[in-house]
């Protein structure tokens, strides 16, 4: 998803949380990167409760021509229709998954200080209002619950803030 200077995307309603189906999304795998946070997450979007809430996209190393272009279509469509991406650390501190989920309007969750301090260029001044930290070690322990988090303690005064700034920011995001 690019934007051109002054392209109204309201078409796609890709930033209104109200056509969004799902509360939170992970698109990855569990054994790279930060296993813990990783498990941790499956954990939670297994969880029976937490099922009409979370979308799970396991990575499982798919290769090959119809497999990769159907994985990327599946994240694509999952991050547009999340209101949080799940966005835990990869084999480097940048997740390129933060960046899709900022063009596709679903406001990242981060599980790290480093990923969080990454790219200081494209956040600008407005990244601390339009990203959610958790603590990583408080999440991989499983002493934070997600939906607890995000769905039922996160004011909606706050939700529309974190949407509001990347509608107006997202553009600034693509290389």
């Amino acid at each position: 998803l690019h934007l051109a200077r002054g392209e109204s995307v309201t078409w796609l309603n890709v930033f209104e949380a109200k056509a969004r189906r799902h509360l939170m999304f992970f698109a990855g795998g569990v054994t790279t990167g930060d296993t813990e946070v990783r498990q941790e997450i499956q954990h939670q979007c297994n969880n029976t409760k937490n099922r009409p809430y979370c979308k799970f996209a396991n990575w499982t190393r798919r290769r090959g021509g119809n497999k990769k272009m159907l994985w990327r279509m599946e994240m694509s469509i999952g991050k547009t229709n999340s209101i949080f991406c799940l966005e835990p650390g990869g084999d480097s501190p940048w997740r390129k998954g933060i960046s899709d989920a900022v063009a596709a309007g679903c406001v990242p969750v981060l599980f790290s200080n480093m990923t969080d301090n990454e790219y200081q260029w494209f956040w600008g001044e407005w990244k601390r209002a339009a990203r959610v930290l958790v603590p990583r070690e408080d999440f991989a322990q499983g002493k934070i619950d997600l939906v607890k988090l995000l769905y039922e303690t996160l004011p909606d005064d706050l939700l529309q803030m974190l949407q509001t700034t990347l509608f107006k920011n997202a553009r600034q995001f693509q290389c």
